[in-house]
């Protein structure tokens, strides 16, 4: 069975989910595709809203939350990284180029939301990006061109619009089938979708 995760580097429920929900594809076998998005789009497209257009009450609310599933999974969550929210276009292509290329993208991906959500890294930075490729193992340069290139923006255009024409307003989203999935506290819910 086909379990599309439309996600983004933006979003701490993104990274609290993401182990989890590697753990139920395995588990049920589901072919689990990782749909990477520009965020912002999806949020004026269809109505999500960003965090720091949120109420007070919602942000007290939301870092509470944080705190609370941060602990369920046992993965601590900075709220409140210095170098967020940012422009994560580059960091976005970075993951995709390493797919396009077969190599580890989702370690990579995570690797990323780790060292924004935990280590107050700044994945707007060049250097630390190409820092977080080579520890994880990747030739920096041949990444670096195969983002720069046409074929990884339409590939994030297009995905983009996939997860804008099937409903998602916010991420993690995951798509089984016809039925979406919003949040990672889902997760429960999707996996009884799937036995």
């Amino acid at each position: 069975m086909k379990l599309d995760h439309y996600c983004s580097l933006l979003s701490p429920w993104v990274f609290l989910g993401w182990p989890e929900l590697e753990q139920i594809a395995r588990r049920h076998g589901a072919e689990l595709r990782h749909v990477f998005v520009r965020l912002p789009e999806v949020f004026e497209a269809n109505g999500g809203v960003p965090g720091g257009k949120k109420s007070a009450a919602k942000q007290r609310y939301r870092d509470m939350e944080l705190r609370r599933w941060s602990h369920l999974r046992g993965t601590e969550v900075n709220p409140h990284p210095d170098h967020h929210p940012f422009r994560d276009e580059r960091a976005t292509r970075l993951v995709l180029a390493a797919e396009d290329r077969g190599e580890d993208f989702t370690g990579l991906a995570y690797r990323m939301m780790r060292a924004l959500w935990q280590e107050n890294r700044n994945l707007a930075d060049e250097k630390t990006l190409a820092t977080l490729v080579r520890q994880h193992g990747l030739d920096v340069d041949a990444l670096f061109d195969t983002a720069d290139g046409s074929r990884v923006g339409e590939r994030l255009d297009a995905q983009t619009r996939e997860a804008i024409d099937a409903g998602v307003f916010g991420v993690p989203t995951y798509r089984l089938g016809d039925e979406l999935f919003w949040g990672q506290d889902r997760l429960d819910l999707l996996e009884r979708a799937l036995q």
